[in-house]
């Protein structure tokens, strides 16, 4: 099951419809390159996890690390306690890298758990 992009709402409600009638559609040879792609999709999810872990396992590695300090330097950027798409962006801005508000919105998606579309304290 792929997971869709809580501020889609409007997409996630169309995706069990369209599913029933395209699986209808899909000829094997097609289902075969479908899954071919989600494979990949899957694959580099795991890469980029594997990755991302040893970064956090680094960060919590060091001495003076501290989580919630790291936590409120990225949400004083924003006007809620806790870090949305403003305060990322602005974050990531004044660190020397200009986002894409796609690419800010794909990393809050990646990390909120509760899917109000923030990173929560």
């Amino acid at each position: 099951m792929l997971l869709l992009p809580c501020t889609e709402v409007e997409l996630r409600n169309k995706v069990p419809k369209i599913r029933e009638k395209e699986k209808e559609k899909l000829k094997d040879s097609e289902l075969q390159i479908l899954s071919t792609c989600i494979f990949k999709v899957v694959e580099a999810e795991l890469a980029f996890h594997k990755e991302i872990e040893g970064f956090k396992g680094f960060l919590s590695s060091m001495q003076d690390f501290n989580l919630e300090i790291m936590f409120n330097a990225v949400a004083m950027f924003g006007s809620q306690p806790a870090i949305g798409v403003e305060a990322l962006s602005k974050f990531l801005r004044q660190m020397g890298h200009p986002p894409l508000k796609e690419e800010t919105q794909a990393i809050v998606r990646r990390i909120d758990l509760d899917c109000d579309n923030q990173i929560g304290p």
